[in-house]
């Protein structure tokens, strides 16, 4: 898995895992916030930027194994861990494998799984057919997913935002992507709303026109066992980059109540 570890020499870690057609750069521009108090560590995850997906026999599961594989080599025994969305599913992976691997986590826009079957099989059927459309014409699918409505909000953003985000999903490999969302998607993935036990602190965060991340945030809540549910404002799905400032506060404020 490609990474990259930057080391201030500060006591705590934070790793970020990042949504689905992004890769490790999706939070280069909130981390010098970060910086001033906490060693970084950005990751691609599979299908993104160089970690490969293809040919590769793997799980959610395994990908929180070979996360905790990049923590034995950069020498943490613990980190805090930020995910947004598809790299909010992964980190609940995390926790759920590695519980003692992670400090304080903090989940944005994200779910836990599926919990009934036949949603599950749906949306494993939905996946494939964006799959296949991410084969056979990627520039379109990108065009197609952006203006989805989880997304909607974003048309505020100004012009260099909404360009780097367009340059950063196309610049990822289609067959990679296709390949990843077939081996993790939402409706693949392991169902940890029935068996995640966790006693760790948990920020969920989801933005209040983001309506569906707002009902599966505070079912998070009955579910960890030290969580807490925050609403933003006046934002959608991605939250760290609709409202950075406001973001970042409410995340290094919940990391320092540890310290």
């Amino acid at each position: 898995m490609n990474f990259k570890y930057i080391n201030h020499s500060k006591e705590e870690t934070v790793l970020f895992l990042h949504g689905f057609l992004s890769d490790h750069r999706a939070f280069i521009d909130n981390i010098s916030e970060y910086e001033k108090t906490f060693n970084i560590l950005l990751v691609d995850l599979p299908g993104f930027g160089k970690s490969k997906s293809v040919g590769i026999d793997y799980t959610i599961d395994t990908i929180a194994d070979w996360i905790v594989e990049v923590l034995d080599e950069c020498k943490l025994e613990s980190v805090h861990v930020v995910g947004y969305s598809m790299g909010g599913r992964v980190a609940a992976s995390l926790i759920y494998n590695h519980e003692t691997r992670v400090n304080r986590a903090v989940l944005e826009s994200t779910t836990l799984g599926i919990n009934d079957d036949d949603k599950r099989q749906e949306r494993i059927e939905i996946d494939e057919y964006r799959a296949l459309s991410i084969e056979a014409d990627y520039e379109l699918f990108i065009e197609k997913w952006s203006n989805l409505g989880l997304f909607s909000s974003q048309i505020k953003l100004d012009t260099d935002s909404k360009n780097e985000q367009k340059e950063l999903r196309l610049s990822q490999t289609p067959l990679e992507v296709a390949d990843s969302l077939r081996k993790y998607g939402t409706g693949t993935q392991t169902n940890y709303w029935p068996i995640m036990k966790s006693s760790k602190k948990i920020l969920i965060l989801a933005g209040e026109k983001d309506e569906k991340f707002v009902r599966l945030g505070n079912q998070m809540l009955q579910v960890f066992e030290d969580a807490t549910f925050t609403c933003i404002k006046n934002v959608g799905h991605n939250i760290h980059l609709e409202n950075s400032v406001e973001f970042n506060e409410r995340v290094i404020n919940f990391l320092l109540e540890g310290q």
